[in-house]
């Protein structure tokens, strides 16, 4: 139903249930004034007519050319009564104010709805918070070295992808188990040295160059080369792969035989 504003002549839309929260009294939505909604039924209202024209308080000015009464008048005393007796009763009906519900007009309304989402924008929102929560996630894992996935995954996953060799290279976890050298079996002039080592690390990583250092009896450096994975593996086809953990590694060299000022020598990762 709709009642109209005595007042600004605007014409609103009332509930049942709004009616009867103030025996009737509503606030107007736009000159602020309350009447009785009741009182104001418009029965032939038409939502879609055109909107009244703002009401404006100069506009309903009543003037009267009339002189005012004298002062000799008896009409004052009942008069003021009168006016003294609506005014205290107006008052009374506007007591407790919050109970009076404030009436808006419908186009009004209609702007302060709420906004839904779609639920394409509820998807991107949620896909875009996953992807957030990962990507912090991998930080952390990056940073405080927490072991998410077990060993076994990661190490064949980085086995086929590569996983960076440079930020996956750990020098002081490879260990060498053994090593030796001889004169080679076959090969005149020429010595055979051998090793085996393993990644102790938590990681694959790259094979390292290797570097052999022979010393003769004063420790002083006769000769110093370094060999790369594809000259040391004895499985040279692992030498474009991540050395695996906790696996011994075979590596076999042949270098010329420097003589017999050679006494000593010694291995390192680079």
């Amino acid at each position: 139903m709709y009642t109209k504003c005595p007042e600004c002549r605007a014409v609103f839309r009332v509930t049942t249930e709004q009616l009867h929260m103030a025996e009737g009294l509503v606030r107007c939505g736009i000159c602020d004034s309350v009447f009785n909604g009741s009182d104001h039924i418009e029965k032939d209202h038409n939502p879609n007519a055109t909107t009244p024209e703002p009401w404006h308080p100069e506009n309903n000015q009543d003037f009267n050319d009339d002189p005012w009464p004298s002062d000799d008048t008896n009409t004052e005393a009942g008069d003021a009564e009168a006016l003294e007796f609506e005014q205290q009763s107006d008052d009374d009906a506007l007591t407790d104010a919050e109970r009076i519900p404030t009436v808006i007009r419908d186009d009004f309304g209609g702007n302060i709805l709420t906004k839904t989402n779609s639920p394409i924008q509820i998807a991107v929102f949620t896909l875009g918070a996953i992807g957030l929560a990962l990507f912090f996630l991998g930080q952390i894992n990056y940073w405080q070295n927490i072991e998410i996935l077990p060993r076994v995954w990661v190490n064949g996953f980085c086995n086929t992808v590569g996983c960076g060799e440079n930020n996956q290279r750990d020098l002081n976890a490879i260990k060498i188990l053994n090593r030796n050298i001889y004169t080679h079996p076959n090969v005149k002039e020429a010595l055979m040295i051998t090793t085996s080592f393993v990644n102790q690390g938590r990681l694959a990583q790259a094979y390292p160059l290797l570097e052999i250092t022979l010393l003769d009896t004063h420790g002083k450096i006769v000769a110093v080369r370094r060999f790369s994975p594809k000259d040391y593996l004895v499985n040279k086809s692992l030498a474009d792969t991540l050395m695996p953990t906790d696996q011994p590694v075979g590596a076999r060299l042949e270098v010329l035989d420097p003589g017999n000022k050679v006494i000593a020598y010694e291995f390192e990762f680079h």
